[in-house]
């Protein structure tokens, strides 16, 4: 399961594919999402790239997403909390 919903938000499987030439977002059809980023996965830049480039794509606050599962892999679960 790619998605799941939670009181407040969602939670997403997101790929993360690191130095890449084009940073960009792609969604997959199970509902997960593949993320490029330019940075290397070295203290945390990819991560901070990661999150920023995702609440761009969702037109959310970067506050609104965190890492729940997967801080040191290419697979994460990430939370995506709504405000009100």
């Amino acid at each position: 399961m790619s998605r799941g919903e939670t009181d407040t938000g969602e939670l997403v499987n997101v790929r993360v594919f690191t130095k890449s030439s084009s940073p960009r977002v792609d969604s997959v059809e199970d509902g997960s999402y593949k993320v490029y980023v330019a940075s290397a996965p070295e203290r945390g830049k990819a991560n901070r790239e990661l999150l920023t480039a995702l609440a761009s794509h969702l037109g959310v606050r970067k506050s609104e997403i965190s890492i729940v599962r997967g801080e040191k892999s290419r697979n994460k679960l990430i939370r995506i909390e709504y405000q009100a």
